[in-house]
């Protein structure tokens, strides 16, 4: 495991990919290519911009590129308008941060981030996924489910969804797995097993 940390992003813009890098050990080629795999993926969702973010992205949970770019063209759609109106309850990625970033083999890293959130704020950091696919570093779309511990009915749907994953002959393809959380908010994961 390796700590990389990133100096804030207008930083890191204006420093370029290696100026903005602190490491104690050179970086290797593989990891400055992951590193730069991550900033393109949430640089493009932070301008909402579909084809470049599903470019380096891929979502397991759909079976296409085209699929996938589709669904984030209606999102990023619906995240515009709701940036436009000012009273809206639009809550979208303003920055993020990439800290530990860890080789798990020679395909797949796991970077550790920190995203900020116009609503939000800063959520809990957790590791997200990296692999290299065709020769090309991908950032690993997984069912996050980010939780408002002061909203009773999104606190009554994870526990739902956690006494579910725990009942294996009720439901023995999905669990959840707690990733992060702070005072306010809680991440999870759910997986299905054919995912």
């Amino acid at each position: 495991m390796r700590k990389i940390s990133r100096i804030g992003l207008s930083v890191f813009l204006t420093l370029g990919l290696f100026g903005g890098i602190v490491s104690a050990e050179p970086i290797t080629n593989d990891e400055i290519a992951v590193i730069s795999t991550v900033n393109k993926a949430y640089q493009a969702a932070i301008n909402l911009d579909a084809g470049t973010f599903t470019g380096v992205t891929i979502d397991l949970s759909m079976n296409s590129e085209e699929k996938q770019l589709q669904q984030m063209t209606k999102v990023y759609d619906i995240v515009r308008e709701g940036k436009r109106n000012k009273n809206s309850e639009a809550d979208y990625l303003i920055s993020f941060e990439i800290g530990e970033i860890t080789k798990i083999s020679d395909t797949e890293y796991s970077v550790y981030m920190t995203q900020t959130f116009s609503k939000s704020g800063v959520n809990p950091s957790y590791n997200i996924p990296v692999v290299k696919k065709e020769g090309q570093w991908i950032v690993v779309l997984e069912n996050i489910v980010v939780i408002d511990k002061r909203n009773p009915e999104a606190v009554a749907y994870i526990d739902e969804m956690i006494r579910l994953s725990a009942i294996r002959s009720a439901n023995p393809v999905l669990t959840v797995e707690k990733l992060a959380d702070n005072k306010e908010i809680a991440i999870y994961k759910e997986s299905y097993k054919n995912q």
